[in-house]
């Protein structure tokens, strides 16, 4: 059972359903690390059932299974595009993850050789030593060409221009959880995070752009208010974090956390109105995840700190109130909604659990727990959930366990009556897994680690100050 506690770095991996892996060819950038490994590890899986694993800080042993690709910082989001070429992965720390930047965790204590996270030690990561004087680099974004294993690192702006900070000494610019393709893969967007920013990045015959084309700052006044009654408050950000969009691309659908608010974009113009959920700081419901149904007609939002979820009609002129809302567990995050619309499942991060919600009637209908260990504390920490392409799957980062959890529907099911999901087994993953995607055709699984295989020493001459600058991805 202690075999499926493990995690990894700020690290990609990419996990074959029902395959053992096989090495990509490494790129000449951000070199791919292959690593064999069971499918799912069953809750009766023995100790020492992995080949290879690595020691984190706090004396858990992790055993990703998949291909690994270097990433940025502390990755929190996680998107595919529409034809399965690309994965791009949000990074929420400043920092170029394993292969440059400051104090590289490879080389960072001379007394280890070579790389202490690769069992076998890997040699062709040995060579990169951070520089402790090298100026932090921004947030980014990590977009990986998954034909060639090949990556790059881009950023919305350079650093100390971002609008929203602009003449600010040190300023740079933010990104959180959202990141999504549009629907005919031509955009990509991303939540700016601490500068109440969302980008639109231009996507061309699977490329990038390396800037955004439009950048779209959404209003605080409230929280500015506020800031100007109570010093301590001054500055406060409303974060843009979570993203959805409609089925037609037309309405891009952004969680403003702190604001209480939900941000509607219109896609052509990037003009946007908000749906307030009560006044920031007084009344904090923290809308977090969001989806869309797949007819376009209503959005669920996870409301963190009201243990619910909203339930918001939307009509085609992209007008958005809220209908109602739903009881679910403690700490609602992440959600994700069936193909067919007639289910959304909402990722309980405190309750450790999984709501499965009936659209039909907005009422939970199964509620499963996902502690690894039956009686066990609080501490799976589900952060993240995905649906299989033909819905008889789910799949659920345990950012406390290290793992993704796999759920499949009832077999005795018959469509088209709501499915009901048991536990399969578990993945095991990187440190603290926060984002899961599937491949459009559902044979792979794509899992972004917050923390991935351990963390850079602090030192107290550097400027390290974030903790999520010091956890390089692979």
């Amino acid at each position: 059972m202690l075999a499926i506690r493990r995690a990894a770095l700020a690290l990609f991996t990419m996990l074959w359903i029902g395959a053992s892996m096989s090495a990509r060819t490494p790129p000449d950038h951000q070199p791919a690390v292959a690593m064999a490994g069971p499918n799912i590890a069953g809750p009766t899986a023995p100790i020492g059932a992995f080949a290879n694993g690595t020691v984190l800080p706090n004396g858990r042993l992790v055993t990703p299974i998949g291909t690994r690709y270097d990433l940025g910082d502390f990755p929190l989001g996680l998107a595919i595009s529409p034809d399965g070429a690309l994965a791009v992965a949000i990074n929420s720390g400043l920092g170029y993850g394993l292969n440059s930047g400051k104090q590289s965790y490879c080389t960072s204590d001379p007394n280890r050789v070579p790389c202490p996270y690769a069992n076998p030690p890997d040699p062709t990561l040995t060579a990169t030593a951070g520089n402790a004087a090298e100026v932090a680099p921004d947030q980014s974004l990590s977009v990986i060409d998954l034909h060639t294993g090949r990556s790059r690192v881009i950023t919305a702006v350079r650093t100390g221009q971002d609008p929203a900070q602009r003449g600010m000494p040190g300023a740079y610019n933010f990104f959180y959880t959202g990141v999504l393709f549009s629907p005919d893969g031509r955009h990509l967007y991303a939540a700016g995070g601490g500068n109440d920013a969302v980008y639109d990045f231009p996507v061309t015959a699977d490329v990038v752009a390396a800037r955004p084309a439009r950048t779209i700052i959404l209003p605080t006044p409230l929280l500015k208010l506020i800031g100007g009654v109570v010093p301590a408050l001054r500055g406060t950000a409303g974060f843009t974090r979570s993203l959805a969009i409609t089925p037609d691309g037309r309405y891009l659908l952004v969680t403003h956390e702190i604001n209480n608010a939900l941000a509607i974009i219109n896609t052509a113009t990037f003009s946007a109105r908000e749906l307030s959920f009560g006044p920031p700081i007084l009344q904090g419901v923290y809308p977090a995840g969001i989806v869309v149904r797949p007819d376009g007609k209503a959005a669920y939002v996870a409301l963190q700190g009201a243990h619910r979820v909203a339930v918001i009609g939307l009509d085609a002129a992209g007008q958005a109130r809220q209908v109602g809302t739903i009881m679910v567990g403690d700490h609602p995050t992440a959600l994700a909604v069936s193909p067919n619309g007639s289910q959304v499942y909402v990722a309980n991060t405190g309750g450790d659990s999984l709501s499965v919600v009936d659209t039909a009637s907005a009422r939970v209908t199964q509620t499963i727990d996902l502690r690894v260990l039956p009686g066990e504390q609080a501490g799976a920490s589900p952060d993240a959930v995905a649906v299989s392409p033909n819905g008889r799957r789910l799949y659920v980062a345990l950012a406390g366990d290290d793992a993704v959890a796999v759920l499949a529907a009832s077999p005795t099911t018959a469509r088209p009556a709501p499915l009901s999901f048991t536990l399969a087994g578990f993945l095991p993953t990187g440190w603290y897994p926060s984002a899961v995607a599937p491949s459009p055709t559902g044979d792979r699984l794509y899992v972004a680690s917050a923390k991935g295989l351990g963390s850079r020493p602090l030192a107290v001459a550097d400027s390290f100050q974030y903790d999520g600058d010091n956890m390089p991805g692979l």
